[in-house]
């Protein structure tokens, strides 16, 4: 059991070192610390970044000019929130005043129709 476990570690071991690079191979043209890009890969990587950046501010005022115009609608809400509320107010109040003039009208009308009958009797 033991040189089983000897062996298994003895491979590990040998695979480990012969897959992770000595420290003596590493910075030299072979084994690179540091990937060089060419002139035109830096290049093309500076447009992208120039045209990732056109592409932001673009967005930033268009989001700027999205929320003022939510703005102005949110205004626009309420002004006719408000004018709702007020022609509710004055609908109740003709109403209102409708109800006491047709109340009164009948109270007159029948009070002419009764003079309107004695007058009749009368002659």
């Amino acid at each position: 059991m033991e040189r089983v476990l000897v062996a298994i570690l003895s491979a590990f071991i040998a695979v480990q070192s012969a897959a992770t690079p000595t420290k003596a191979g590493l910075g030299t043209d072979a084994s690179p610390l540091v990937v060089k890009q060419s002139e035109a890969e830096q290049a093309a990587a500076r447009d992208r970044e120039a045209k990732k950046e056109i592409i932001d501010t673009r967005i930033a005022v268009a989001t700027e000019d999205l929320a003022k115009k939510t703005w102005y609608l949110a205004l626009g809400t309420a002004a006719l929130a408000v004018a709702t509320a007020a022609l509710f107010i004055i609908t109740y109040r003709m109403a209102r005043d409708a109800k006491s003039t047709f109340e009164r009208q009948a109270v007159e009308t029948a009070k002419s129709l009764s003079l309107s009958e004695m007058a009749a009797s009368v002659l």
